[in-house]
């Protein structure tokens, strides 16, 4: 085993990084959120509140016929021009509100029995109704059987903040690639995993140096579509050969509380959530097997 010197082993771990950054080009939209006391428009933007739903279609359900909740709708002509989602249409993530998980699946995180990622290429006309019925299963629910990340009754608009390409965050790839690219540049110095830097002189120093390294200003601060998600526990696409290949961010929503109040988006104790697909589901607009995960 060579042994490095420590700012030798950070500067090679960090010329893996240059290579990621500039192979892999990771447009990111970053969104405020806009706190009202009236219901927003059912096609906007927005984090809960009432959904679109056009004339004619049932809001999606779980195993047991019981109602989800939508978490989130993005509208497509809102958003700056990009190559992240469709021009048009309304894209929608519904969770499941009578799960304590909400629906997340922990053996097959892209299974969507109890979560539901849909797409309306065009919008008709709403069906108030329903997507009354499935905010009030959420707001009206005078046993606290129902526990909710978003409170209120009208949810949060989102408004597009700023748009740029986020650079490598360490918990936002699939360490593989970081593993693949490093014995790729320096092959007299294999890993089997990011892990195995800590078996070089420094390495467990430069492991911090790579933890410390946040991507854009606004990663940790600012929910997003595009770059790079967040865990805040482990990726549960790393050791997962079929999971690798969801690279493409649709949506990471951060825990967020209004100041002033205990209102907000609250993901357990402060985490975060994320949606996956591949590149392959993007371009044919295919949202089955989204993959879906909170910490």
């Amino acid at each position: 085993m060579s042994i490095l010197e420590k700012t030798a082993l950070e500067q090679q771990a960090l010329n893996v990084i240059d290579r990621i950054n500039a192979q892999q080009i990771s447009p990111v939209i970053f969104f405020d959120t806009q706190q009202t006391s009236e219901p927003l428009p059912v096609t906007t933007s927005k984090v809960g509140g009432v959904p679109y739903v056009p004339v004619g279609t049932a809001a999606p359900t779980n195993g047991s016929g019981q109602n989800l909740g939508l978490i989130a709708q993005i509208n497509c002509s809102e958003l700056p021009t990009n190559d992240i989602y469709p021009e048009t249409g309304i894209l929608q993530f519904w969770l499941d509100p009578h799960e304590d998980l909400w629906g997340l699946n922990l053996d097959d995180p892209t299974s969507q029995q109890k979560t539901r990622v849909v797409y309306y290429p065009t919008l008709d006309a709403p069906d108030s109704g329903v997507g009354t019925a499935v905010t009030e299963l959420i707001v009206n629910n005078p046993h606290d059987e129902l526990y909710w990340p978003v409170s209120g009754r009208h949810g949060y608009g989102l408004i597009a903040k700023t748009q740029s390409n986020e650079e490598w965050i360490f918990d936002g790839r699939p360490h593989s690639e970081f593993t693949r690219i490093w014995n790729d540049m320096y092959p007299e110095q294999l890993i089997a995993s990011i892990w195995d830097l800590r078996k070089f002189d420094g390495g467990a120093d430069t492991i911090k140096t790579l933890r410390d390294m946040t991507g854009t200003p606004e990663s940790y601060t600012h929910h997003k579509i595009g770059g790079y998600p967040l865990f805040e526990q482990r990726d549960p696409r790393d050791g997962d050969a079929a999971l690798t290949q969801y690279t493409v961010n649709l949506l990471t929503l951060i825990s967020r509380v209004e100041s002033g109040s205990h209102e907000g988006i609250m993901w357990g104790d402060m985490g975060t959530a994320n949606w996956m697909v591949t590149s392959h589901q993007l371009k044919n607009r295919d949202f089955s097997k989204v993959l879906f995960e909170w910490s």
